[in-house]
């Protein structure tokens, strides 16, 4: 086998290792999801979520570069070349693609997840608002909001 094939072999390896990682950072953000308290385990899913995906970039840049040096296109489609080129990385390329989906949709079911309890968050604010005259009542950002639509009154002198 030439160097270039072990390096994309390798490269594949690796990078499934990395997505079943990212799949199991996936489950467990999706159960700190569910529980009452989960900030803590949110920001730890954050950080790992964040470290897995540099990981799984340059895997992803270290297979572009084998298939490259195999004279074959980057991405899905140099995958699907390599597969039919050289079948014993036929399973690994199917494998790499079953796993990406299902992160694919993991991720996209969590992010719905989230973007539920922020819709809820941002009702419960402004429900609030006409109750508090708005003073004390934060953004996402954490700093001091104003209501949407109210203006602040500007001054001269």
């Amino acid at each position: 086998m030439s160097a270039s094939l072990q390096a994309l072999q390798s490269s594949l390896d690796t990078e499934l290792a990395l997505v079943q990682r990212f799949i199991d950072i996936l489950k467990a953000e999706a159960e700190a999801l569910e529980q009452p308290d989960h900030s803590e385990a949110l920001n730890s899913s954050t950080r790992d979520k964040n470290a897995c995906i540099e990981q799984l970039l340059e895997a992803g840049r270290s297979r572009d570069d084998a298939l490259r040096d195999l004279d074959l296109d980057t991405g899905r489609a140099g995958l699907d070349e390599a597969a039919a080129a050289y079948p014993f990385l036929q399973d690994s390329c199917v494998r790499l693609f079953e796993l990406s989906q299902q992160a694919s949709q993991l991720n996209a079911a969590n992010g719905a997840m989230i973007s539920t309890y922020l819709k809820h968050t941002q009702q419960a604010l402004h429900a609030l608002q006409p109750l508090v005259g708005n003073p004390g009542l934060y953004d996402a950002s954490g700093r001091p909001g104003q209501a949407k639509g109210q203006r602040k009154a500007i001054t001269a002198g």
